[in-house]
C-alpha cells in the first residue's frame, strides 16, 4: 500500500501548491481553529480515561507519571493525590459520574494500597452521589508500589518503567478486559480488657473505628469515631443491619463471671436454627458475652483489603520494615535496598538470626480458627508447628509469589479465600523463593468463604501490607462486594 500511494504522495505538494495560489488566504479565525484541531482531538480521544498519581510517591516518578499522561490525556484528566487527598471529590464531580454512565477507565499510579483506597472512594460516590449508583468505575494499576501484587496479578507487571508513562500504554488500557475483583471486610473486636481502655488502637489509616452501645436494639447505637481510609456507607449499614438482625434473636446472656465466653461455642450454635442461636452468635464480630454484661460502649475497627491478610510471623517482619522507615526514611532510598532491608530487618524480628528478638508465638496456643465452608462454621485446627497465617484473595503475594501454588479452581471473584500457614522465618524465606514461577507452595489450611479467628495474646497483623501490633482480640472476615478492574489483554 505504501509503494502504489507513493506516487500520489511525489504529485501531492504540486497540486496543493497550485490549489494554494488559487485560494485566498486564510482568516486569523480559520489559523486558530486548525492550530486547535490536534489538541480538540487528543481530548476527545481521551474520554473515558482518567489518572490518579501522587507527586510525592516513588521518588520523583509519581510527578513523571502526572506530566507525561497531562500531556496525553489532558491537564484535567490528572489528579494529584498529594495535593488532594480525597479522591471521592473528584470522582463526584458531575461530568466525571456522566462519564461513568458509560465507563470510566480510571488509571491508579501506587501500589496495592493506593489501588484498595481508591476502591473505597469509589463506594462513597456510588453510595452518596444521586446518579451515580449504576456508574462503572474501572481501575487500571499502574505499578508504582514495592510488591504492585494487584497489578501483577492484572498482567499489568510489577515494576515501572517508561512505558507507562507511552501513549500505547493509555491505549492498551482502553483495550483492557474488564473483571470482577472480590473485597472483604475486616472486622477487628478488642477483648473485655480491650474494651475497657478507650484508648484507639495504633492501627492502620485503612481502618475506620465505630463505637456501639451495648445494648444494640436501642435507635441510637452508633458513631463513627474516626473514619478511615476504607469508610464508606455501604459497609457502615453492613455492619449494622447484622447487628440489629441478631440483636433480634436475643433471649438470654451469659453471666458476666464466665470464664468461658461464647466464642468456644460458635461452631455449635452458628449451625442451629436461627431460632434457637445466642445473640451472641454473630456473623459480624460483636464483643462476648463477657463485654456486654460490662455495659457502657463497645468499639470495632472495621477495613477493607483485596489481595490478603495476615497473623503472626510476616505480619511481624513487616512491622519491623515499616517502624524503622518511619524512624529513618532516608535510609530507604531505592527498591533494591528497600527489598535487603526488608529481609534484614524481618529476620531480626522473628528470631532469624542470634542475637536477636525471639520468633512469635505458635499460633496454636493462642488462637482459635473458625471457618465458614458452604453454609456451615467449622473449626480449624492449626499444625503444630504453625506461627503465621496467610489469607489470600489474589494469588500474588509480596512480590508475585503464589502461595497457595498452582490451581485452576481459584479466582479473585469467586469470593472465596484461601488460606496458608507457615512455620518460621527459614521456612518463610524458603517459600518465597520457590513460589515465584518454580512451582512451590506453602501449607494449604483451608479455603474457606468467611473467616473468624480470636488471638487471646498480643499478635501482630497486615492488611494488604500494612502491619500493626495488635492486642487481644476477634477478627471477622467476610465478602463485603466486587469492585470492577482492568486486565491487560
Amino acid at each position: 500500500m505504501a509503494a502504489a500511494d507513493a506516487p500520489e504522495q511525489g504529485r501531492a505538494p504540486e497540486s496543493a501548491a497550485a490549489a494554494a495560489a488559487a485560494a485566498p488566504a486564510p482568516s486569523a479565525d480559520a489559523e486558530q481553529s486548525r492550530a486547535a484541531a490536534p489538541a480538540a482531538a487528543k481530548t476527545e480521544d481521551a474520554k473515558g480515561v482518567i489518572l490518579f498519581s501522587n507527586s510525592r510517591s516513588g521518588g520523583g516518578k509519581g510527578k513523571q507519571v502526572l506530566d507525561a499522561l497531562s500531556d496525553i490525556i489532558g491537564k484535567d484528566r490528572v489528579f494529584d493525590l498529594g495535593e488532594n487527598p480525597h479522591p471521592e471529590q473528584i470522582l463526584a464531580q458531575p461530568h466525571i459520574v456522566e462519564e461513568a454512565r458509560n465507563g470510566l477507565r480510571v488509571i491508579v499510579c501506587g501500589g496495592d494500597g493506593t489501588m484498595t483506597w481508591l476502591m473505597a472512594a469509589i463506594d462513597v460516590v456510588k453510595n452518596e452521589v444521586e446518579g451515580a449508583k449504576h456508574c462503572h468505575y474501572l481501575i487500571a494499576p499502574m505499578p508504582l508500589g514495592t510488591g504492585n501484587d494487584l497489578a501483577r496479578s492484572l498482567n499489568w507487571g510489577g515494576h515501572f518503567s517508561r512505558k507507562c508513562t507511552s501513549e500505547k500504554w493509555v491505549a492498551q488500557v482502553k483495550n483492557a478486559e474488564p473483571k470482577l475483583l472480590d473485597r472483604w471486610a475486616c472486622s477487628v473486636m478488642p477483648n473485655a480488657e480491650g474494651q475497657r481502655n478507650k484508648t484507639v488502637l495504633h492501627v492502620p489509616e485503612v481502618f475506620s473505628v465505630h463505637e456501639y452501645s451495648a445494648h444494640v436494639d436501642e435507635a441510637e447505637t452508633h458513631t463513627v469515631v474516626r473514619k478511615g481510609r476504607h469508610h464508606s456507607a455501604r459497609m457502615t449499614a453492613r455492619v449494622q443491619d447484622q447487628l440489629k438482625d441478631h440483636a433480634s434473636q436475643a433471649s438470654t446472656l451469659a453471666s458476666v463471671d464466665e470464664v468461658e465466653d461464647s466464642f468456644d461455642a460458635t461452631v455449635k450454635e452458628t449451625n442451629l436454627p436461627i431460632s434457637e442461636r445466642r445473640p451472641s452468635i454473630s456473623q459480624h464480630v460483636k464483643p462476648s458475652e463477657t463485654v456486654l454484661k460490662l455495659g457502657g460502649t463497645w468499639r470495632s475497627y472495621d477495613g477493607t483489603f483485596s489481595n490478603y491478610f495476615s497473623i503472626g510471623l510476616d505480619a511481624a517482619g513487616a512491622f519491623a520494615f515499616h517502624a524503622e522507615r518511619r524512624k529513618n526514611p532516608a535510609r530507604f532510598s531505592s527498591r533494591a535496598k528497600n527489598q535487603l532491608l526488608y529481609a534484614w530487618l524481618g529476620m531480626k524480628a522473628t528470631g532469624g538470626c542470634c542475637g536477636c528478638q525471639g520468633p512469635p508465638p505458635k499460633l496454636i496456643d493462642v488462637t482459635t480458627v473458625l471457618c465458614k465452608v458452604e453454609d456451615t462454621w467449622e473449626e480449624v485446627t492449626l499444625p503444630k508447628s504453625c506461627r503465621g497465617l496467610i489469607v489470600l484473595n489474589l494469588q500474588s503475594y509480596a512480590g508475585g509469589r503464589n502461595l497457595w501454588g498452582r490451581d485452576k479452581e481459584t479466582t479473585s471473584d469467586d469470593g472465596v479465600l484461601e488460606i496458608v500457614t507457615v512455620d518460621d522465618v527459614f521456612s518463610l524465606g524458603w517459600k518465597l523463593v520457590t513460589t515465584k514461577g518454580l512451582g512451590g507452595s506453602c501449607r494449604r489450611l483451608i479455603r474457606c468463604k468467611e473467616l473468624r479467628v480470636r488471638a487471646t495474646e498480643k499478635l501482630h497483623m497486615q492488611i494488604d501490607g500494612e502491619p500493626w501490633a495488635q492486642p487481644p482480640a476477634t477478627v471477622h472476615i467476610k465478602a463485603i462486594g466486587r469492585s470492577q478492574v482492568l486486565a491487560k489483554r
